[in-house]
């Protein structure tokens, strides 16, 4: 144990709980003591009680653990969509209707404004079915109507909507990707509305984030891995970071934040790079993050890329949007260039081609970066010990299984060949695992996730047992997808992700302890108080 000088004041001090400071001992401690925004003392009731502190808080009997890290997340666009049409309890297209007349009804909106909505999923209607332009025609014929499936990865729009984007220059490039017919955009072209509608300054995401940070901080949340810079309209290309620094220095952004930025093409690649930005660079607070590379789509979507063509199609392997020879020599000129790359790949064959392009990265520049898989939900044996080889990560969200594990299988020709959703294998296979939600995919509920992780069953129960319940997670592994891992993730373990000495005093004090409650009761544990560097920026009571 470490303890504070006797002669010293603590800033703070809790005392009377379960303090679990997930460090190699995983022994749990009474109490913890803050000092300049980093963890001073940890010890027993009985020690904190000698010691002198500014403020006391008795624990009684509540857990405390490390803030939680949502490792994948992007936080500007979940709080622009808690604005839009919120479309994932919509059991039918008639319901998704419904509930984008209500909106535009209820919000009186001016003439032209675009109605946005997210979150619909054909696998939970009725009768399973894309949305088209069609239904969104019924949702209004005079505004542009543009509906996000859930995934990010297809978006539906309205007839209007359709006449605005085939209009726009982005368009041309883009228009394999785009169905005029149904009225369906797909990957690339799925937020082409976002070009047509009136950019967002950085005053308009300074509010966004600060809304999403109160939100993250009720969650137990303090740090995260955000992709923001290029998911909405806006006037320049580093705006959402212009908003996140600005806030830094304000003293008002509360969660600590690792910034992505999505690659899109070599021109805008060059152009990062030239500008000075480089993985690891910024402070506690505002960090610089890796290169994230889309690579296929989404499973629900069925735009990821398989090995095998999708159950019942004829030769549908997916969308692979970016080859193994091109993914090569842009993770390699990532690397060269002092950048992780983190890509996204849901498929088997993109997680493939993924593994094999670190593995060529890592041989010609050496194995010093943390290159990782985003998603990872289809992979096979093999490409998962690749990636143990070549020390990458795995960015997952356990929320995930509550929706797919009903219909993943039944995508896929051979379920019982792959890994799917393969977490515990991972782990295994030696790959560094961290969790998060994706929000706006998903809720960022850290405690929800934990669950899924150590139960895989929905939240209200079932299939008992688990869905592929060999992959389940321990509650230890589970509560460090969102502490420890997250922390090494942004090469920041040696200042959080634990409550060590010295190390920054970011923590969540819990009503109940995922150790000890049953596992599917950790969901129902309440976020009683959350602290940044020791000072509290959400609490309960």
């Amino acid at each position: 144990m470490n303890y504070a000088d006797k002669t010293g004041t603590l800033d703070l001090l809790l005392f009377g709980g379960a303090v679990r400071p997930m460090d190699d001992s995983d022994a749990a401690v009474e109490a913890i003591g803050v000092k300049d925004g980093r963890v001073a003392f940890l010890g027993t009731t009985e020690e904190a009680s000698s010691l002198t502190a500014a403020r006391r808080v008795d624990l009684e009997g509540r857990t405390v653990l490390p803030g939680f890290i949502d490792s994948h997340i992007h936080c500007v666009t979940y709080a622009w969509y808690e604005n839009c049409v919120k479309l994932h309890a919509a059991a039918s297209p008639e319901d998704v209707i419904r509930l984008g007349k209500e909106h535009v009804e209820g919000r009186r909106l001016p003439q032209g404004s675009w109605v946005i909505g997210r979150g619909w999923n054909q696998d939970n209607f009725t009768e399973p079915r894309m949305l088209d332009k069609a239904d969104l025609d019924a949702v209004s014929k005079d505004a542009p109507v543009a509906f996000l499936r859930t995934c990010g990865h297809v978006c539906a729009v309205n007839s209007k909507a359709l006449e605005i984007i085939s209009e726009l220059a982005q368009a041309k490039a883009l228009s394999g990707d785009i169905d005029m017919e149904s009225g369906l955009l797909r990957e690339g072209a799925a937020r082409l509305f976002m070009e047509a509608m009136p950019p967002l300054d950085a005053e308009d995401l300074g509010e966004l984030i600060k809304y999403a940070a109160a939100r993250l901080n009720r969650c137990g949340v303090t740090s995260i891995h955000s992709d923001d810079l290029r998911s909405l309209p806006v006037r320049s290309k580093y705006e959402a970071m212009k908003a996140f620094r600005a806030l830094r220095d304000a003293g008002e952004l509360t969660v600590r934040v690792c910034c992505l930025n999505t690659y899109d093409s070599d021109a805008q690649l060059d152009e990062y790079i030239k500008d000075g930005f480089r993985t690891g660079q910024g402070d506690d607070m505002f960090r610089i993050g890796p290169v994230k590379i889309v690579t296929d789509g989404s499973l629900g979507g069925r735009t990821a890329a398989l090995l095998e063509p999708y159950a019942g199609s004829e030769g549908d392997f997916g969308s692979l949007r970016i080859d193994l020879d091109e993914l090569t020599r842009i993770v390699g000129k990532c690397a060269e260039n002092g950048l992780d790359a983190t890509i996204h790949a849901i498929g088997d064959r993109a997680m493939k081609n993924a593994a094999a392009a670190v593995r060529a990265s890592n041989e010609k520049n050496g194995a010093g970066r943390r290159h990782g898989v985003l998603h990872a939900q289809v992979a096979t044996q093999e490409t998962l010990e690749e990636m143990g080889r070549q020390g990458m990560q795995a960015f997952i969200q356990p929320v995930f299984v509550g929706s797919d594990m009903d219909g993943a299988e039944k995508l896929l020709q051979n379920p019982a060949s792959k890994k799917l959703y393969a977490w515990k294998s991972m782990l295994d296979a030696g790959v560094a695992v961290s969790g998060g939600a994706c929000s706006p995919v998903e809720s960022f509920d850290v405690l929800e996730n934990i669950q899924y992780a150590v139960t895989r069953e929905k939240l209200g129960g079932g299939p008992e047992g688990g869905w592929l319940p060999d992959e389940r997670l321990s509650v230890r592994d589970a509560v460090r997808l969102f502490t420890r891992n997250g922390a090494y993730a942004s090469y920041e373990e040696s200042s959080k992700g634990s409550l060590e000495h010295g190390k920054l005093a970011d923590m969540v004090v819990l009503d109940g302890d995922p150790f000890t409650v049953a596992p599917g009761a950790i969901k129902d544990i309440a976020v009683d108080m959350t602290l940044l560097g020791g000072k509290i920026v959400y609490s309960r009571r």
